[in-house]
């Protein structure tokens, strides 16, 4: 999809033992009872607390060894394991979560909602770094080590939720306009103006997985900041997400055989089931069981960036967006997968 240019060759993409390409992100969990959360760890074989930091790490063994990565547990060598999966702090109120990617986001989230009861903690934010990292660069290597209070915490240009201000002003838009066409094209200029605009490089994003819609808003969200992460990597610096949201649904009508963006909302619609599944432990929306990956290295840690598999259609990328998982063109392992 995204053609690199010649000033890109020589950088090599950062990415974890299990494949995925490293974005820092943390999660925040509300705690509401703190000593169930601390039972569900210590019960947990792959939980292992660090007394002399104060943290839990979360490894790739046991109970989580059935996740599914680019490269999932049974094809990282011995040598290699045991592979931490993200560190657990407690901050205040809070049961923060620092991981290494987007996928990891989406594991930890399915993963933990399986065994902590919300009643004990409920997910409620994630903060998310819209950039990838280049493996031969020193800095880049010492700053996508965890903990990630260095993106999180010390720095004052996070990018926050606007989501009140964009129902004021949608709200305005709709008072202001009597004709209900002009309404309608002020409104859709308002949310094109806002797609459009550059994704900030540290990003807060309000998270609903509890609710109808379950993981699928939030695979959308981090899939295509991925996407877009990745294009600028290339050196395609003007691409944003709603370029590739409006790829995608172009690839949909004409492989659908659509007329209009209107009668495919009709038809997906038909189909949607809008009860919600109130299961304790299981999120509504989520697929049952983990994400697969499109592809796989056969050992990343080998693999000198010559194997291309990057993105390379609209039908990839559809299937990138339902799937979570983005394929790269260059790579370099990151050593810090490795517990401590």
């Amino acid at each position: 999809m995204f053609a690199q240019s010649e000033d890109q060759q020589d950088k090599k993409l950062m990415v974890n033992y299990t494949g995925e390409v490293v974005q820092p992100s943390r999660l925040y969990y509300r705690i509401l009872k703190k000593k169930t959360i601390l039972g569900v760890f210590k019960k947990l074989r792959c939980i292992s607390y660090v007394p002399w930091l104060d943290m839990w790490q979360w490894l790739y063994e046991q109970e989580a060894k059935k996740i599914r990565f680019e490269r999932s547990h049974n094809k990282i060598p011995k040598d290699q394991r045991p592979i931490a999966l993200g560190q657990f702090r407690i901050r205040g109120n809070d049961l923060i979560l620092d991981v290494r990617s987007f996928d990891r986001v989406l594991a930890a989230i399915e993963f933990f909602d399986k065994r902590i009861n919300r009643r004990a903690a409920q997910i409620y934010k994630i903060r998310i770094v819209n950039r990838l990292f280049d493996g031969t660069q020193p800095e880049d290597r010492e700053v996508t080590e965890t903990p990630y209070d260095h993106f999180f915490d010390e720095r004052d240009d996070i990018a926050l939720p606007e989501d009140e201000k964009i129902e004021a002003d949608l709200a305005a838009l709709k008072e202001k306009y009597e004709d209900e066409a002009e309404r309608e094209e002020a409104i859709t200029d308002y949310l094109t103006e806002l797609e459009q605009r550059p994704t900030p490089e540290i990003e807060e994003l309000p998270v609903h997985v509890y609710e109808n819609e379950g993981l699928l808003g939030l695979k959308l969200n981090l899939t295509t900041r991925s996407l877009e992460a990745q294009a600028h990597w290339q050196g395609n610096t003007e691409v944003t997400k709603f370029d590739l949201m409006k790829d995608f649904l172009d690839f949909m009508l004409e492989e659908e055989g659509w007329d209009d963006e209107d009668e495919m909302w009709e038809i997906e619609d038909e189909g949607v089931d809008s009860g919600p599944d109130e299961k304790e432990g299981v999120l509504n929306g989520s697929p049952d069981g983990d994400a697969a990956s499109i592809s796989q290295t056969e050992d990343a840690s080998l693999d000198d960036g010559s194997t291309p598999v990057a993105v390379s259609s609209q039908r990839e990328m559809e299937t990138a967006i339902a799937s979570t998982d983005q394929d790269i063109s260059q790579v370099a392992v990151a050593n810090s997968d490795a517990e401590e």
